[in-house]
């Protein structure tokens, strides 16, 4: 296990800039205190700002540590705004008063949870606007201030061992890796079993999107390790049917909405903050020093048999000096320790946040260099993030976000079956890590035997020689619109973009493995060019309300669609002449091209009720019909219902008495999810023309005919 240690902890600056306006005469003085409500406690540092019409921020203070305060106003119409952390923004009207006393309430929207990921102002679950208590599906929750000071440099990081039935396992440990996520389980025996990803109303496909496999033997990304940790204001994984159902056959095994922070109205505030940390090698797996080593070699033979002393497997290992490599053998070397180094990893963000009544935005920037205790292995990130909120009018919300990214991945290139870590464990110590001749005297370049012999790679040589990386560039863009049609109506459409663009290469001399029979391995080049384009629309209506003194109501009914291609290519060569021509162009021949494209699309449609009776009882149901390109014609469309039940037990009089018990209730869902976590081009028949001889073409079907394939 890695040894993390902090040498700088989260440098933050936080900058209040109250913008001031010069005026040709002072109108008004107005004075006042500010108290929260209901106990009547004075606040300081209140934010206290005179706003125009428009909204817009004239000039401001704060309130003193009795809660006092003193504005100058430029104009009697302007009103003042009060705004503070966890409490509700109120804006008064002058009307001629000098003297302004206000009371602050807790800000109730805290503590709820959104049914809604296309939502992105706070945390989300579905699509309808409910507080947490009245949840009947299970989620789990995450909040930004939980994870603030985390030295995490991605999020699946800091979702490790604290959410309640949600396992993360990552792929190697090394930074920017892959992860596989398992929410209650596998939800199937066959297929994707990844979760469904929502950042901010987008969806984020999270298996590979290479048709040709080109990438088969490079390390997997994680599908959001280009997202920024400091950009995230709550992570929520929906974990049962019932409250992941709404997103159909993709939710079938749990989705996790992400939402980022947005603008507030009032001052702006600028956060700058660095992370410094290094990182130590674990404690290496003890193995055996030179002569350990030709001593359990010696007793191997020995049991074996193999006794011959003239035999090459004995000689290396009797101290022959007549034998011709005599002085090959004669060194102690420690593999692993050449391997590892004490890595420097650095984390820089960046924030710009503000607005007022009309308008909000949040910039944030952020730059990664997240090295690894094993050589040759690191991840490096830049990323860029704008949220804009834009108050139309009093029935019109517009909100734009855009999120870029560009990541560069190092890793080691597994082309022998094994990483040089694997190798250095199992490699010989009596070999040398430098080339020595036949004499014992230091030469240029790493060791290798001599002669074509497969399997002799030399760790150092790999860490320091072979290169194997991955650029990733990230665009997502999207928009969406909130209208309120009449009271308790409301539409909402999203239009998104996803756009991901990955291209590598890799490249082995042969220095790391030596000399040997198969040329495909000498000076071994992979060049590979990946791109994924994804669209999605989906609008949806709303409608929420009371029903006399006991009954509430909340609907949801809405349609999406959404559309993907990918294409790829890969191609290998060899033989480019020396280490220093690493391009397709320098090469001999070549070892593999692939290529391919695919695009699968997909449409549905959804609908959900919850009702309430008091604040005990609540049912809901729900249904999604999906249709998906992944399934022949006759088998396209599903249907997915769900619906649950809970009852309050502590609302019921008996529970009165017991005042340790603050919310207590039972509930049961039920709910049903497909899975199209299969390849694009399933049930159509396929062929493989990759066996040839002479002028013959050879054909076999790697793929029969599946026209029964379904849900």
């Amino acid at each position: 296990m890695f040894k993390n240690k902090i040498l700088g902890c989260s440098a933050a600056l936080m900058f209040i800039l109250c913008f001031f306006s010069v005026a040709t005469a002072q109108v008004l003085t107005i004075k006042g205190k500010v108290k929260e409500s209901p106990s009547g406690v004075t606040l300081p540092g209140v934010s206290v700002v005179e706003v125009n019409e428009n909204g817009r921020q004239i000039n401001g203070v704060v309130t003193d540590g009795d809660g006092a305060y003193t504005i100058k106003l430029t104009s009697a119409t302007n009103k003042l705004r009060f705004s503070y952390i966890s409490l509700k923004t109120k804006t008064e009207s002058i009307n001629g008063r000098t003297v302004i006393n206000v009371s602050l309430e807790t800000n109730n929207e805290l503590t709820e949870v959104l049914i809604s990921a296309k939502k992105g102002y706070s945390a989300s679950t579905g699509y309808v606007n409910t507080p947490k208590r009245d949840l009947i599906g299970s989620v789990a929750s995450l909040k930004a201030e939980t994870i603030a000071n985390e030295p995490a440099t991605s999020i699946d990081q800091m979702m490790q061992g604290r959410l309640a039935g949600v396992q993360i396992v990552s792929e190697s440990g090394d930074p920017g890796a892959g992860t596989d996520i398992r929410i209650r389980g596998v939800g199937t025996i066959s297929g994707n079993a990844q979760p469904l990803y929502i950042v901010d109303g987008i969806p984020i496909i999270s298996t590979s999107f290479d048709p040709s496999n080109a990438g088969s033997d490079v390390a997997r990304i994680s599908p959001i390790a280009d997202l920024n940790p400091n950009d995230i204001l709550s992570i929520d994984v929906l974990k049962d049917a019932n409250a992941s159902a709404i997103y159909g056959a993709r939710a079938a095994n749990g989705v996790i909405v992400v939402t980022t922070k947005r603008g507030q109205s009032g001052v702006t505030t600028i956060i700058f903050s660095n992370q410094t940390k290094y990182t130590e090698a674990p404690r290496p797996i003890p193995v055996l020093d030179a002569n350990e080593y030709k001593a359990m070699r010696l007793e191997a033979e020995q049991n074996n048999g193999n006794i011959n002393p003239l035999n090459n497997d004995i000689r290396p290992i009797i101290d022959d000096p007549t034998f011709q490599s005599y002085l090959y053998y004669q060194n102690n070397t420690n593999w692993f320790k050449g391997l590892t180094q004490t890595a420097l990893s650095q984390n820089y963000n960046l924030s710009v946040g503000g607005g007022g009544e009309a308008v909000k935005y949040n910039f944030s920037t952020s730059y990664s260099d997240d090295q690894s205790a094993f050589k040759a292995v690191g991840f490096k990130r830049f990323t860029g993030r704008f949220n804009l909120d834009y108050k139309v009018s009093e029935k019109l919300k517009l909100a734009a976000n855009v999120f870029f990214a560009r990541s560069k991945r190092d890793t080691y290139w597994n082309i022998n079956g094994g990483s040089p870590l694997n190798i250095a464990l199992t490699r010989t110590p009596l070999l040398p890590i430098f080339d020595i001749d036949l004499q014992g005297n230091p030469q240029q370049g790493y060791f290798s035997l001599p002669g074509f012999m497969d399997g002799q790679d030399n760790p150092i040589a790999y860490v320091n020689t072979v290169s194997n990386y991955q650029f990733s560039t990230n665009l997502k863009p999207n928009i969406n619109a909130e209208l309120d049609i009449i009271k308790d109506l409301k539409f909402r459409t999203t239009l998104s973009l996803d756009f991901v663009g990955d291209n590598g290469a890799s490249f082995l001399p042969p220095e790391a493995t030596g000399v040997i029979w198969n040329d495909v391995q000498f000076n071994r080049l992979q060049n590979r060019d990946n791109e994924r384009r994804a669209f999605n629309a989906n609008a949806f209506l709303t409608y929420g309300r009371t029903f006399g003194q006991q009954f509430r109501a909340t609907m949801l009914l809405g349609t999406e669609y959404a559309n993907q291609f990918a294409n790829s290519l890969t191609t290998e060569a060899y033989a480019t002449g020396t280490g220093q021509m690493r391009s397709l162009g320098a090469a001999a021949g070549y070892a593999a091209l692939r290529s391919g494209n695919s695009d699968e699309a997909l449409i549905r449609m959804f609908s959900q009720a919850q009702l309430f009776y008091g604040d005990k009882y609540s049912i809901n149901f729900g249904l999604s019909r999906e249709g998906s390109s992944k399934f022949g014609p006759s088998n396209r469309y599903a249907m997915f219902p769900t619906a649950g039940v809970f009852w309050r037990i502590s609302g019921e009089p008996f529970m009165q008495k017991l005042k340790f018990v603050n919310d207590m209730k039972l509930r049961y869902s039920w709910g049903e999810t497909g899975s199209s976590g299969i390849g694009n081009y399933a049930y159509i028949s396929q062929y493989n023309t990759g066996n040839s001889y002479g002028d013959a073409i050879g054909v076999s079907q790697n793929n029969p005919q599946l026209n029964h394939l379904k849900w």
